[in-house]
């Protein structure tokens, strides 16, 4: 069995806070925009991914996915930190376009991820697994201004084998 998502990956740009926050309060994912969520597939089904996966990107411009992005919307939840991204039609289209391509494959690691693939939200996580009052701390510690602009600069088909 394996594990197989769709990210779009982004270069940001750099900000003087952004960087020592997250070494501080997350871990070192690089940053991204979840386009698939992770869904488990059996191995005889990767060849079949890979091929879907690689006509679909073959199918874009640079335009098509080299997005403008803009995370201007602190939202924090029990144990994470994110900055929500402005709405972009760019965006949705191309997770739209992912999510046909891929439609056969909703076998979710976790229940929860299939409500995220349907209600796609576009987030930074910057600093995760918080008790209460990290959060609190951290949410302090943040400037005025957090907005984050960046782009996505490559759309990824990462498969990893299950961990057990």
């Amino acid at each position: 069995m394996k594990i197989f998502a769709v990210t779009a990956e982004l270069e940001l740009v750099e900000t003087t806070w952004l960087a020592a926050f997250r070494a501080k309060y997350d871990e070192p994912y690089r940053p991204h925009i979840t386009l698939k969520q992770p869904c488990f597939i059996e191995e005889h089904a990767v060849p079949v991914i890979k091929s879907l996966f690689d006509d679909f990107v073959g199918t874009l411009t640079i335009s098509d996915y080299q997005i403008p992005v803009l995370f201007d919307n602190l939202v924090h939840g029990e144990f994470t930190i994110m900055l929500d991204a402005t709405k972009h039609e760019q965006l949705d289209q191309l997770q739209v376009g992912v999510l046909q391509v891929l439609s056969g494959y909703r076998n979710f690691v976790k229940p929860k991820y299939e409500g995220y693939e349907a209600d796609f939200h576009p987030h930074l996580t910057i600093a995760r697994n918080l008790d209460e009052a990290t959060r609190k701390q951290a949410v302090q510690e943040m400037p005025a201004d957090y907005s984050i602009k960046g782009s996505i600069r490559e759309i990824t088909l990462g498969i990893a084998d299950e961990i057990a």
